[in-house]
């Protein structure tokens, strides 16, 4: 640089980067869309929203004692009916469980699980289409006496307000 006069390579430079500039801002301006999305067919049908399809927060939980678990192991029907008869007084008609956790007592932990498996296992014969499909989970109880049992039932949220 003499006299405060730019010499011919920094200004070439000056020039390249201006055109890179230009072409960076041209890049950018071509990517963004600037049209405003399409407005879709008018449609003739009316449109219905899915209804969520998630459980309800409050279960339904029925405690048993006395329950024979060599008899839930065995699958005899009169264990179905004390289930059958503890869970209606509850409205299960058209409607599905989607989680039910049982809680069994049967001497140790091992045994306990086993007993809420096995009336896990029959709950599709108490109310079939309800528990079909439902998420089953087994625990066993420490304060339950041997044939101790809760179960807690977690229905899918019904599609409409039920009275």
């Amino acid at each position: 640089m003499r006299d405060g006069h730019l010499s011919t390579p920094t200004v070439a430079i000056a020039g390249w980067l201006f055109a890179d500039l230009l072409l960076a801002f041209l890049i950018i301006t071509l990517g963004m869309d600037s049209r405003p999305p399409a407005e879709p067919d008018p449609v003739t049908e009316e449109v219905v929203e899915p209804v969520p399809h998630g459980l309800d927060l409050d279960p339904i939980v029925v405690e048993l004692q006395g329950v024979s678990p060599a008899g839930a192991a065995a699958g005899e029907e009169e264990i179905v009916e004390e289930l059958r008869e503890a869970l209606l007084e509850h409205d299960l008609a058209d409607r599905e469980a989607g989680m039910v956790l049982t809680f069994g007592a049967n001497g140790g932990p091992a045994e306990g699980e086993r007993f809420a498996s096995d009336i896990n296992g029959l709950l599709p014969r108490v109310h079939p289409g309800v528990f079909d499909d439902a998420v089953t989970r087994t625990f066993h109880s420490l304060g339950g006496s041997v044939g101790w049992l809760r179960i807690e039932i977690y229905l899918f949220a019904a599609s409409e307000p039920t009275d």
